[in-house]
């Protein structure tokens, strides 16, 4: 079922995602937003190459799920389109984060990241604790690993109940005499 969306824009920088597919190109998009002439620069980041690439926005591109797009508008206004909305979750967002720096986008939900992820906010350099629709942010690969020290996780967890079982079995298996106890000595002085 498409969905009308609207993304609203603000005088000079913004960035932003797209929380719904389009079988509209992105110039069609800015056309019937009524904006295509207000645009000075519209980008997006290639992650691989680390560095801008500008849209063609009289070109035949579609909008890219999950992906951030910077664009900078004289004069404010808003991208209305019609698209059929998507869901993401944090590890599908996270997934999608490669060696170095990301301009990465949500779905149509607010995603609460884990806060051993560092996700920044473009405009005011800032981390971010809720990642919201219609938006894009900046994600360093180095800043968003799962720690494997602090906190316990399931991998820790895993860890201990393995100890655990081993320990048990050696104590029952002591207890039972199925092995050795300790050699008792006694030392006599000569």
């Amino acid at each position: 079922m498409t969905t009308q969306i609207e993304i609203p824009l603000i005088l000079g920088d913004n960035y932003i995602s797209f929380p719904a597919r389009s079988t509209s190109t992105i110039n069609e998009i800015l056309i019937s937003s009524g904006i295509k002439g207000n645009i000075l620069k519209f980008i997006k980041w290639d992650s691989v190459q680390q560095k801008d690439v500008p849209i063609a926005i009289d070109g035949t591109e579609f909008i890219e799920e999950g992906r951030g797009y910077y664009l900078y508008i004289t004069s404010p206004g808003t991208i209305i389109y019609d698209g059929i909305e998507y869901s993401m979750t944090f590890d599908q967002f996270r997934s999608r984060i490669v060696k170095e720096w990301n301009l990465l986008g949500t779905g149509k939900d607010i995603i609460i990241p884990q806060n051993w992820c560092r996700i920044i906010d473009p405009i005011t350099s800032l981390s971010v604790t809720i990642l919201q629709p219609n938006h894009s942010y900046w994600v360093h690969y180095d800043e968003c690993i799962q720690p494997t020290s602090p906190g316990i996780g399931s991998s820790t967890l895993t860890v201990i109940a393995i100890i655990g079982s081993v320990l048990f079995t050696y104590y029952l298996l002591r207890e039972f005499s199925i092995i050795g106890k300790p050699i008792e000595t006694t030392y006599s002085k000569s």
